[in-house]
């Protein structure tokens, strides 16, 4: 018998709560929460897999008031959601923490996709949000010091933002339309290239650029 995941769904809009609850159907325990202090009475008692937060809950302020909220329980996995995504307010929120950056309207089907990824561990980008953090790799540092990543190859670059993000071998070789092998050989010149001795050092080193 499959446990199921206990997700709250935090926002107001009526609306949209019910799509989310409509498109997770059976396969979770929802509860919801209509405030930013009801979302923390229930992330304490409740203590959920994850949560849904729409960066329009009342009390929330925003990006600024999630970016505070979601490192206080980044063991409750937290998937954000906006009418209207921007890549540097999605980037901003997966560095706090958050495992996914959405549309409040995705796509139901794509909602249960995204949210068993991120039950498995895995970290949920739109193509511009990861064209971005590659380009952000591929750019010195504001600091005026050598950027670690700057031998990479683009495809290097690509590997590394998602080992960065938790991403398996086998998934970074879906992602990319190559094999598991070709992921390791890349990995092997990634550590080479950066000094790194392993997927964890390289994730810091890579967190640090971005």
């Amino acid at each position: 018998m499959n446990v199921k995941n206990t997700i709250i769904l935090a926002g107001n809009e009526q609306a949209v709560i019910e799509r989310w609850n409509e498109a997770l159907g059976d396969s979770a325990i929802v509860s919801t929460a209509v405030s930013l202090q009801d979302l923390i009475d229930k992330l304490e008692s409740i203590k959920p897999d994850q949560f849904f937060l729409d960066l329009k809950l009342p009390g929330l302020d925003g990006l600024s008031g999630a970016v505070e909220l979601i490192p206080r329980y980044r063991t409750n996995l937290c998937l954000a959601f906006s009418a209207m995504p921007v890549d540097n307010e999605g980037i901003s929120l997966l560095r706090a923490g958050a495992r996914a950056y959405c549309n409040r309207y995705i796509a139901p089907s794509l909602l249960i996709k995204i949210s068993e990824l991120v039950a498995a561990g895995e970290v949920w980008l739109g193509a511009s949000i990861m064209e971005q953090l590659i380009q952000r790799i591929a750019e010195p540092e504001t600091r005026g010091t050598e950027n670690p990543l700057a031998e990479l190859t683009d495809r290097e670059k690509e590997i590394a933002v998602r080992v960065s993000k938790g991403t398996a071998n086998k998934d970074i070789a879906s992602d990319l339309t190559i094999s598991e092998r070709t992921v390791k050989a890349h990995l092997t010149s990634i550590f080479g290239k950066t000094g790194t001795k392993d997927r964890l050092q390289l994730a810091l080193l890579v967190k640090e650029v971005i």
